[in-house]
């Protein structure tokens, strides 16, 4: 048997196999597309069938799946009658009865634009629809855009909740202050000072009552403290009050050294 005969059932063998491969790789090829082919065939045949209904009047709130008018699925609404599809709503509405996109709690609808917007600080609104937000309580506000709850009004600095209604606020009563925005209850000023007035939204509002001296915010210390007891300076020394504090006159040789009571005067 000669070499160019087998040369040539090789080179015959090689294209067979090729040929092959074309084929399968065709087929496949065919297949997929007969897979598309038909998905557009039935959508189109639902689409059809829907232009084939009763003349195509699916109430609102209603669309065509191919056999009859169903309800909108969830969160889906459509405004019309008519053969139109059901549309989503969005992140900031939900659908009421399939009919409309309401906004949700925490928002209010922009009449500008027409969309949901977040409510603004000091406002809140807990129920699904299209009505304004609602003002928080005097007194309060809100941390955050977007409140969803009463709940979330929280007392202004220099305000706590009433003992009557958590949800309502009064000022702090003379001797009482707070600085944050939050329910919690007004500070108790340093002994032997008070505010003086109601609603101090800082410790420092807080001042020694007559008889005691200090700096704002505290501590008091009695103007008698150096005839008392509580003298807090050392036997030899002088013990004398200012507005700021009771200091000591501390005598040393050759000189006089004065020192802050402040270092001294701890009950």
């Amino acid at each position: 048997m000669s070499d160019w005969f087998l040369q040539t059932v090789a080179v015959r063998g090689r294209v067979r196999t090729l040929s092959g491969q074309r084929l399968l790789a065709t087929w496949r090829w065919s297949r997929q597309r007969l897979q598309v082919e038909r998905s557009i065939f039935e959508v189109l045949r639902t689409e059809l069938s829907a232009c084939r209904c009763a003349g195509c009047q699916c109430e609102r709130g209603e669309w065509f799946n191919g056999k009859t008018c169903a309800p909108c699925e969830a969160d889906h609404v459509k405004w019309l009658a008519g053969p139109g599809l059901c549309e989503l709503c969005d992140e900031t509405s939900v659908a009421i009865g399939g009919v409309m996109c309401a906004c949700r709690t925490g928002f209010e609808l922009e009449l500008a634009t027409n969309q949901c917007q977040l409510c603004a600080i000091g406002k809140f609104k807990d129920f699904n629809g299209q009505e304004p937000c609602t003002a928080c309580p005097t007194k309060s506000t809100t941390l955050d855009f977007g409140a969803s709850s009463a709940s979330d009004c929280l007392c202004v600095a220099g305000n706590q909740p009433t003992s009557t209604n958590p949800l309502r606020c009064a000022e702090c009563p003379r001797g009482r202050w707070k600085s944050a925005i939050s329910n919690d209850a007004c500070d108790q000023c340093p002994a032997d000072s008070s505010t003086t007035t109601t609603g101090a939204v800082a410790k420092s509002s807080c001042l020694c009552v007559n008889g005691f001296v200090g700096p704002p915010g505290g501590p008091c210390w009695s103007t008698q403290i150096c005839s008392t007891a509580k003298n807090p300076c050392a036997v030899k020394d002088t013990c004398f009050v200012v507005q700021s504090g009771v200091f000591c006159m501390h005598r040393m040789i050759g000189k006089l050294q004065l020192v802050s009571g402040s270092a001294y005067c701890q009950d």
